[in-house]
């Protein structure tokens, strides 16, 4: 059991970054910051961690992610990319993402065409057996690909679950 006097080296030490095979899944507002804001839930599937192997670097990692979601004005995405995560003390974690995506509208907004780009943040905490809680915001755009480029905004509480128990880096 920890207790409140330890150090952020100990606590570093205590929580293992998530560094196998991961499933997150995440709900949230679409379309956030226009009118109108509605729901969206999605997973995204995170494979082994590939370390950059710098020096004084060793928390920070690279993972291949896919992806799918939908919104509840029926917009379907999937994508492919990457994710960097960075380790902070105390349990945190905070990730940037890019992606390849494939989106359609449907009754949603139009992002111009059916290929869009994806960046993310995300900020996690871990609790126990590596299961993380947090939220993420991401942003979709066509990169003015087409003529048509208004983007779109989501932010999602998200719970990430190691696929395999036990793992550590």
């Amino acid at each position: 059991m920890a207790f409140a006097g330890e150090t952020a080296a100990a606590r570093a030490q205590q929580i293992q970054p998530l560094a196998g095979d991961t499933v997150t899944v995440q709900y949230g507002g679409f379309n956030v910051g226009r009118d109108p804001i509605h729901g969206t839930a999605g997973v995204e599937l995170r494979a082994a961690a590939r370390s950059f192997g710098l020096p004084h670097y060793d928390h920070l990692q690279l993972f291949p992610v896919a992806g799918f979601g939908a919104s509840t004005r029926h917009a379907l995405f999937g994508y492919a990319g990457t994710r960097a995560d960075l380790a902070l003390p105390r349990g945190w974690r905070i990730s940037a993402g890019f992606a390849f995506t494939l989106y359609s509208h449907q009754q949603d907004m139009d992002l111009g065409g059916p290929i869009v780009f994806r960046s993310s943040f995300v900020l996690a905490y871990q609790l126990r057996d590596g299961l993380e809680v947090g939220a993420t915001f991401f942003h979709m755009s066509n990169a003015r690909l087409y003529r048509n480029n208004p983007g779109t905004n989501v932010l999602a509480l998200l719970i990430e679950v190691p696929l395999r128990r036990g793992q550590s880096h």
